[in-house]
């Protein structure tokens, strides 16, 4: 006669080396670490891709309104933006409808500075001459990486294309001396947004030995650098730097009106890149002013569907790489990551 045992189901146990404590699976591990890694990156590169390629847009008349300039400035001061896109890389709008915007905005010139692209430099040239009023485009372009964002100004020609993650210092040395020999010079932008204090910044003095020329001090998503005012004070006599506002403007209606005033009596490009190299800048925020908080594009954007759906499609990937792109909701993103980082530990423990 065979009996059959109906033997309750074992619970599984923490795994013990031979001296009782206990083991870890380090595959297990290895594999959770390298799957959040690959899905942040992937994540990145998804919205990179996604803003680049699919563009959302606005009408030419939600975009134009008549001429304000920020309180306490001048009329007969020179105010330009020193960081600006268009949809030739991730901007909403098209080099005519930038140079519109801005003139509406008070400036009297701008730094186009498409990420690692100078394609929409000669159309925007174009447009400012079209404008009906003395408007200056300045040829640049953004050095754009996930670890470092800086502007080479005054530039004729794109350096190589920067390795989108974590170029090396060698290679942002390179793109510096690369604007410095086309008469250019060189901004470190928003230096609060690397990359959401999960990577160290490069310091100060490192940036200052490989020739940077100026500071962001306001950017329009909201970084502000004041710090970088006393730095340039602190090392005046070692080399001129710049400060700058720019408004770093992707959509309009989601950016603080930020002004550099170029203190030159020469509106030229060749003026202003003279005034940079001299230090005569002043860099101005509207953050907080009557005129910041009224933007007549509010619930104008026009949503291309395409990309709607995209984004519906592949939600999963589209949250975490926005917030990596932006630097907005930092501290979900750490917990998720902590959080799955954390189930691969104590899965190493269990299998």
């Amino acid at each position: 006669m065979i009996i059959a045992h109906n033997d309750p189901p074992r619970a599984r146990k923490i795994n013990y080396r031979h001296d009782g404590e206990a083991s870890m699976n380090f595959w297990i591990l290895a594999i959770f670490v390298a799957g959040v890694l690959g899905y942040a990156i992937a994540s990145y590169i998804f919205c990179v891709c996604l803003n680049f390629k699919l563009h959302d847009g606005y009408k030419d008349e939600d975009i134009v309104y008549p001429r304000r300039r920020p309180d306490g400035v001048t009329d007969d001061a020179f105010l330009i933006d020193m960081h600006a896109h268009t949809n030739v890389s991730d901007g909403l709008l098209d080099p005519g409808q930038l140079v519109a915007w801005s003139i509406s905005n008070g400036y009297d010139g701008l730094v186009v500075t498409d990420h690692n692209t100078m394609e929409g430099v000669d159309a925007l040239q174009a447009a400012a001459a079209r404008a009906g009023r003395p408007f200056v485009v300045i040829p640049g372009v953004e050095f754009t990486s996930l670890r470092v964002h800086m502007n080479l100004i005054g530039v004729r020609t794109p350096m190589p294309r920067p390795n989108l993650l974590w170029p090396t210092k060698q290679s942002i040395k390179a793109a510096i001396d690369h604007a410095h020999a086309e008469g250019g010079v060189v901004q470190l932008n928003h230096p609060g947004w690397y990359p959401y204090r999960i990577f160290k910044s490069l310091p100060r003095e490192w940036w200052l030995a490989q020739g940077i020329d100026g500071w962001e001090v306001y950017n329009g998503f909201g970084f502000t650098d004041e710090d970088a005012l006393g730095f340039i004070k602190q090392h005046e006599n070692e080399r001129v730097m710049f400060a700058s506002g720019g408004t770093d403007v992707h959509d309009p209606a989601k950016h603080h009106r930020m002004y550099t005033e170029v203190l030159t009596t020469d509106r030229s490009v060749e003026g202003v890149i003279t005034a940079l190299k001299a230090g005569k800048t002043r860099a101005i925020t509207s953050a907080g002013t009557t005129q910041d908080r009224d933007r007549p594009e509010r619930g104008k954007i026009a949503h291309n569907p395409e990309r709607l759906a995209c984004i519906k499609r592949w939600a999963w990937l589209d949250w975490i790489g926005l917030s990596l792109m932006s630097g907005t909701h930092v501290r979900y993103v750490k917990a998720f990551l902590v959080v799955v980082i954390a189930l691969g530990i104590v899965l190493s423990l269990v299998f």
